[in-house]
């Protein structure tokens, strides 16, 4: 019995699982805060009626409320 790999190297399979993460409907924001203006990836799933969350560059969670 023989099995075909689809992939032929772990590079390649490292690759597209992450940008399998990403999704494109992902959405960006951004805020200001001080003289600087930051930015983050929009987590929907956390959406309240009152607020809108967002993880930055270095994984934290940013509150953002609604306007």
């Amino acid at each position: 019995m023989t099995f075909k790999m689809k992939h032929k190297n772990l590079k390649e399979v490292v690759k597209q699982l992450n940008s399998a993460e990403k999704s494109p409907l992902e959405k960006k924001v951004s805020w200001k805060y001080g003289s600087g203006t930051y930015s983050g990836d929009l987590i929907p799933s956390k959406e309240t009626s009152t607020h809108r969350y967002a993880r930055t560059h270095n994984g934290k969670i940013k509150s953002l409320p609604k306007n």
